[in-house]
């Protein structure tokens, strides 16, 4: 409005900005599992683009007229509403990026147990079979939190809760090496637990970058069979 004589090459620049936004978008949305993040997502992106050929056609009908202040009046509008979309999902990446952030979070949680199988003194109290029995339990809750990724959306609370059953099994597992029959036993329990963290912090990581899910249900299965070789060993 205050610059009519360049409303051409304004909305030329205007333009060239919307198809890099609209195919970097549909590529990002490709790499994204959940279904409900893509449809909130690509929602925020078609009432944007859309609010953004208003602003286009009611610019061009203003035509640079600074006395038709009915099409003023629209374009105000519509560029109030475009800068509350973008702010709008600047945000909802920036939530994105936070969610990344706590998975990192998380994976480092669980590199520190794993490590604390070497530093830790080892109790020798207690019956082997009692620790071997809480094991179990842990490792079929976490079973059950591994095939709940496969249905669910809310990815933070299910990573939250595998790291938190992760650290039970760390918890037991002290126990169960201290009260193993044989040093043989002792090993193999302390390396199938740590590699259990291992691929759980691989899986966590992808959950976070929203991987493919074909990549997830590998780590998925890779953990189950872990557990598995668990039940089978003992």
């Amino acid at each position: 409005k205050c610059e009519p004589e360049c409303i051409s090459s304004y909305v030329s620049q205007f333009i060239t900005y919307l198809e890099p936004f609209i195919h970097h978008t549909i590529h990002y949305v490709s790499y994204m599992i959940y279904r409900n993040e893509k449809i909130h997502l690509l929602e925020q992106i078609k009432s944007l683009v859309e609010t953004s050929l208003q602003l286009i056609f009611s610019t061009k009908e203003s035509g640079g007229n600074i006395k038709n202040l009915q099409w003023h009046k629209i374009i105000d509008n519509n560029s109030d509403l475009l800068i509350k979309l973008i702010y709008k999902l600047i945000h909802t990446i920036e939530e994105q990026s936070s969610s990344i952030g706590i998975m990192n979070g998380l994976c480092q949680n669980v590199r520190k147990l794993i490590s604390t199988l070497d530093t830790t003194k080892i109790t020798h109290q207690g019956h082997f079979i009692d620790y071997q029995i809480r094991m179990i339990e842990i490792l079929q809750q976490m079973i059950i939190t591994i095939e709940q990724i496969h249905t669910s959306d809310n990815i933070r609370h299910l990573a939250n809760q595998l790291t938190r059953q992760y650290n039970e099994l760390i918890n037991i597992t002290y126990g169960a090496i201290g009260t193993a029959n044989t040093n043989d036993l002792s090993i193999h329990i302390k390396n199938i637990v740590q590699d259990l963290g291992l691929i759980s912090i691989e899986l966590i990581d992808k959950l976070g970058q929203n991987n493919s899910r074909n990549d997830l249900d590998i780590l998925c299965k890779r953990i189950i069979e872990k557990v598995i070789s668990f039940f089978f060993s003992n």
